[in-house]
């Protein structure tokens, strides 16, 4: 089978890390893969050197046109059966060069955001010979309010990166005076780091040596500082670059926080729990399909910064409880969100796809 890969973002954020893990999957069952991207892409920075093949394409400005040109270029020349388009302009970009060629193609979907109401999206999403992989049951159950029909959708999670080594990244949490909570993810108003910092001035006189780290890059930086200026945070909540290591950020932490007011998945969860790192999540979007409350981790009320801030007391105090989860959440995250798995299960969606065309 030969696949082209089409994925738009210049960053390498949860999308894009699993998209490499599907072709690290994929090759090993020697399926044939392009890979296309921006001129500026952290997508291709590490694929390339594990020897994919990558076209980098202008997308800026009016060269957009003739990136669909060339898009269409590559599709003749490499004939692949399955065009995989990874993001939301990637699959406004394929549809326009696969018109001709009518390629079958598989839309990634990670939001769960509705699709916008207008006749570029009505065209993109109403073309035949295409299916789509939701991430999670609540992404799926978004595009089917949105006017896809159920039949054409398929869920298959993200997976854990099969490199992690628990043994490696737990923290010694009995000789620590501090309780150090953290959370990793795009500096964007969905992801609620700002909900967090709230929590966490609630709840600083109530949990002795408390301390929050926030890392990942983004628009909301100099604002997320500003508010912990504003709130006299500073020394309690520090604001970090994205980690060269997630396991070595994790093995800094007593519980992991995932603050998001929208979550496709949350798929930074698995990381965390795979590395023993017990969660306590917003209740959005897929988050819950993970994250089972009081057995794989913990859940509070989406936005509910009282409740966020309550929970963080409660879970510093009573850490029988905190660690309890440790050992079924590995369980978990080991029996179903593993790599194998989901190049399976994307497979399955494109040997269907390719059947009924």
């Amino acid at each position: 089978m030969k696949v082209i890969h089409v994925d738009t973002s210049h960053s390498l954020r949860g999308g894009q890390q699993q998209l490499l893990f599907l072709m690290e999957e994929f090759r090993k069952q020697n399926v044939e893969q392009k890979l296309i991207v921006p001129q500026v892409s952290a997508l291709a920075d590490q694929a390339a050197p594990k020897g994919f093949p990558v076209e980098r394409l202008n997308l800026e400005g009016l060269a957009l046109f003739g990136a669909i040109g060339l898009l269409r270029n590559c599709l003749a020349e490499f004939r692949p059966d399955i065009l995989h388009l990874h993001d939301g302009r990637a699959h406004g970009l394929g549809q326009w060069a696969n018109q001709k060629s009518g390629i079958p193609a598989v839309i990634a979907r990670r939001i769960d955001f509705p699709i916008r109401r207008n006749w570029f999206s009505g065209w993109k999403y109403a073309r035949s010979k295409q299916r789509f992989i939701a991430v999670s049951q609540a992404v799926k159950q978004t595009l089917i309010e949105s006017g896809i029909p159920e039949g054409r959708i398929d869920v298959v999670y993200d997976c854990v990166d099969p490199a992690l080594e628990p043994s490696l990244t737990m923290k010694n949490r009995k000789n620590s005076s501090e309780f150090v909570i953290g959370c990793v993810g795009a500096f964007e108003p969905e992801k609620g780091q700002g909900l967090l910092i709230q929590a966490v001035a609630r709840a600083k006189e109530r949990i002795p040596g408390l301390r929050c780290i926030l890392a990942g890059e983004g628009q909301l930086r100099e604002d997320l500082k500003h508010r912990v200026e504003q709130l006299s945070l500073p020394g309690v909540v520090s604001v970090e670059h994205f980690p060269e290591s997630l396991p070595e950020f994790m093995a800094r932490l007593d519980l992991f926080v995932l603050p998001s007011l929208q979550e496709g998945l949350g798929s930074i969860n698995l990381v965390a729990l795979r590395c023993g790192v017990p969660v306590l999540a917003s209740n959005t979007g897929g988050v819950s399909e993970i994250i089972r409350d009081q057995n794989t981790g913990f859940l509070f009320s989406c936005g509910d910064g009282s409740a966020l801030s309550e929970a963080l007391v409660r879970l510093h105090d009573d850490r029988a409880t905190l660690s309890s989860v440790i050992a079924p959440a590995q369980e978990h995250v080991l029996k179903n969100f593993s790599c194998a798995w989901m190049a399976g299960e994307t497979l399955k969606v494109y040997q269907s796809l390719l059947e009924t065309n």
